[in-house]
This record gives structure tokens, sequence and C-alpha cells, in this order.
């Protein structure tokens, strides 16, 4: 008995078509998620992802609205750079904070805080990698510790050095 050739074409075409769309998809930041880097840029972001074959690579994060990363930014648009290298970051300098609880060796880099944004960098190392996270006009709270709700609460991480603990988790 023959099959009919019809659906058999059609369900061949389903398979392919649905290959083709994955194919399509932007290609994920493997240590920080589309979702933190949106709260921390105080907008819905997209990412450009540059991922080398040795695990290393760099995620640019920048707000939807822009329409892409490589896209002429507004002059004070927030945006987020994440670098994993197998060499040293620059360091932070003689006037870093220690941060600990996120990778080897992680430091905050000063802050600079002009108006409603701030500017600021944490880089660390974890398992042999470095990564630095910079942040550049983000909106104050990405930056500030969040209020403190009970009494022994005030070290709390502010949002970027939690995002920062999620590159160092996703780094081992």
């Amino acid at each position: 008995m023959r099959r009919p050739v019809l659906p058999t074409l059609a369900f061949a075409a389903f398979l392919l078509a649905g290959h083709s769309l994955r194919a399509q998809q932007p290609a994920a930041c493997p240590w920080l998620t589309l979702g933190t880097a949106s709260h921390l840029l105080g907008l819905s972001a997209v990412a450009d992802v540059q991922l080398a074959q040795d695990g290393t690579g760099v995620c640019r994060f920048a707000p939807a609205s822009q329409g892409s990363v490589g896209a002429a930014a507004a002059p004070l648009s927030p945006t987020l750079v994440l670098v994993v290298a197998s060499n040293p970051q620059p360091s932070c300098g003689s006037h870093a904070k220690s941060l600990s609880g996120i990778g080897n060796q992680a430091q905050e880099c000063a802050a600079q805080l002009t108006g409603a944004d701030a500017r600021i960098s944490i880089a660390g190392k974890v398992r042999g990698q470095w990564f630095r996270l910079d942040g550049s006009h983000l909106p104050l709270a990405s930056v500030r510790n969040p209020a403190p709700r009970w009494p022994d609460d005030s070290t709390r991480p502010t949002p970027l050095e939690v995002a920062a603990e999620q590159v160092a988790d996703n780094l081992y």
C-alpha cells in the first residue's frame, strides 16, 4: 500500500521550519540572564553575545528600545558589558572594595555616581577565568544597597553584586 505523498511532505516541511526557527534565535549569554540585565538597566534589554571556543566571551546588554546593542546609543543610555577571559582583566586600582562570596579576588571598582545614574565595575576570578562586569549610566537603584527591612539587614548586596554572584556561579 502506498503512503500519500502530501502528508509526508507537509510533515517534513514542518520539521525543517521548526529547526530553522531555532537556528535563527540569538545566542544567550551563558553567565548572565537577560532578565537580570533588564533589572540592572531599569529597562527591557537586548543582548549581543560573542562566545569563543575556549569558553570565554563578551556579553553586551542595552535597552531594547534602542533596537540592537550595536545601534548608536543615546548619550546617557544604560549599558552593561560582561567580559569573561582566561587572562586577567584590568584591576580596579587602589580604591577598590573587596567583595566576599563572589568567586576569588572579587573587587568593586570605585563607583562614579553622577546625578541620577552611575558607572561601576565588578571584577573577579573563578576557576582560572577572569570576569569583569561594567555598568554605565545605570539607575542608582542598581548600585545602591536596598533599604534594610530588619536591623541586621544592612549588609545586603547591591543588585549589581547579586548579578556578579550569578556570573561567578555560572562560571563554576
